[in-house]
């Protein structure tokens, strides 16, 4: 089975995997309602990067809270499943 170290790794770069594509994705969405509104998204370069980010910061947070739940629980279901290994042998 995954080492404990190994899967904390993991969500690490899951949850990293997460926060970036979000994201992408806000300021994909801010420069389309920027563009349809008439302006260059290029002129707001620097504040939509910044909103984007602390944006992309909060949503992942939450996201990250439910990931790190279901992870410690594999976690602990693997650690049982690795004891009771253990004794057997």
């Amino acid at each position: 089975s995954m080492s404990k170290k190994k899967k904390r790794l993991a969500a690490k770069s899951a949850k990293k995997q997460i926060r970036k594509e979000l994201d992408i994705k806000i300021q994909q969405e801010f420069e389309q309602a920027i563009t349809t509104l008439g302006h260059d998204p290029k002129e707001v370069k620097k504040e939509l990067k910044r909103a984007s980010d602390k944006l992309s910061k909060k949503l992942a947070k939450k996201l990250n809270k439910n990931l790190s739940h279901i992870i410690t629980t594999e976690v602990a279901a693997g650690d049982k499943v690795e004891t009771v290994t253990e004794s057997k042998t």
